[in-house]
């Protein structure tokens, strides 16, 4: 469940005040975590909830909210995969599920194997066109 502060943070970040640049390559200088969430623009605007926060060993989620970038309207029917890879590149075993929650929700689950620095990549794809958002965070 989130907290008032936390829906409000992702509000703004939902909103573009947040600015993040669409990644053509770029090794993720254009996204943020910064405790609060997780945002990214391009093609789609995606905002994200890491969950634990902090990140740390073990389960952990991502909760995702898509809306085209040009208007703002839910997407509700793309394709998601999550691929997480710690800092040597190695992918996890088994890729993340991801399931749609409706309204232009989606949801992602896996387990941090061990504490350091992972990337996270959302594929995204649609009708539309396709991206991706990558983040980087540490985990405990």
């Amino acid at each position: 469940m989130r907290s008032a502060a936390l829906s409000a943070a992702l509000f703004l970040l939902a909103a573009g005040l947040t600015g993040c640049a669409k990644d053509s390559g770029d090794t993720g200088g254009g996204y943020t975590f910064n405790g609060d969430g997780l945002t990214y623009a391009g093609l789609y605007n995606l905002v994200a909830e890491l969950e634990p926060d902090p990140p740390a060993v073990g389960n952990a989620g991502l909760d995702m909210i898509l809306t085209t970038a040009s208007d703002g309207a839910l997407v509700e029917a793309a394709t998601l995969s999550v691929v997480v890879a710690d800092a040597s590149g190695d992918t996890l075993p088994m890729p993340p599920m991801v399931g749609l929650e409706g309204g232009g929700s989606y949801v992602a689950s896996w387990s941090f194997t061990e504490a350091g620095a992972w990337s996270i990549r959302v594929n995204i794809e649609d009708e539309a066109g396709s991206d991706y958002a990558l983040w980087y965070v540490t985990v405990n």
